[in-house]
């Protein structure tokens, strides 16, 4: 019964979130977008149906700055995230490597690389 429907769960859950919604033709806001990335059948859907997807620039932190960055030489990029150690539990990337979140106790890097490699297999 809608027209919107706002994905703001952990990544693995975005394909059970966006597929119905997109094959209603309906548009879908995603905040995982990382998972995006593992994800190229949902903008098939989307096409196949007339649904859209759309990422808010804000979920991606600093990507306004990146787009203005590229437009002249962007060689590399480094990107620091912070967040509540809770807000992460049940993330597959953790769950897959063993790390718990409930255990930390002080700031803790638990991931460097790429953000394929970081959520878009997961």
């Amino acid at each position: 019964m809608c027209d919107v429907v706002i994905e703001c769960a952990p990544s693995h859950l975005l394909t059970s979130i966006a597929t119905p919604a997109l094959r209603l033709g309906k548009t879908v806001i995603v905040l995982s977008s990382t998972g995006l990335l593992a994800l190229p059948q949902l903008a098939v859907i989307a096409r196949e149906h007339g649904g859209r997807i759309i990422v808010l620039s804000g979920e991606i932190a600093g990507l306004d700055a990146l787009v203005a960055a590229a437009q002249g030489e962007l060689y590399s990029v480094k990107m620091v995230t912070r967040k509540p150690p809770e807000s992460l539990s049940g993330a597959p990337y953790l769950r897959d490597n063993a790390i718990d979140v409930h255990s930390m106790t002080e700031p803790t890097r638990i991931f460097s690389g790429s953000p394929r490699d970081g959520g878009g297999s997961h």
